[in-house]
């Protein structure tokens, strides 16, 4: 039988964030939402969105030579399909974009070709 538990006073209180219990690891100090949530408004301050229409790139920057190298690792046959899918949308790569699959391999891609862990 399990142990008996006096229920929370609302939902607010069942539902309120608490940071981890016991002897947990976490990626980074657990820091209260509202607390995130604050520091988020004082970083828009200091870095508006119409400051993102000033952007200069890195002097000395080379998207084609990004590209190039990292293709030197990728199967080479594969190498075109790449071409074609970043053709369609500059960002068809990453994960978030609506084509939904954050750049693993579609029903177009050879078989026997999957990115490591993926099977």
């Amino acid at each position: 039988m399990a142990p008996k538990t006096t229920p929370p006073k609302s939902y607010t209180e069942a539902w309120a964030p608490r940071p981890p219990s016991g002897d947990m690891w976490t990626a980074r100090p657990w820091v209260h939402p509202s607390a995130r949530l604050e520091e988020g408004r004082l970083q828009r301050k200091r870095v508006p969105r119409t400051s993102h229409a000033t952007f200069e790139p890195a002097a000395g920057r080379d998207p084609i030579a990004t590209l190039e190298a990292q293709e030197a690792d990728r199967l080479p046959d594969l190498v075109p399909l790449r071409h074609a899918r970043m053709a369609e949308s500059p960002f068809a790569n990453y994960p978030g974009h609506p084509r939904g699959d954050g750049g693993r391999p579609r029903d177009d891609a050879p078989h026997g070709h999957h990115r490591a862990g993926e099977r």
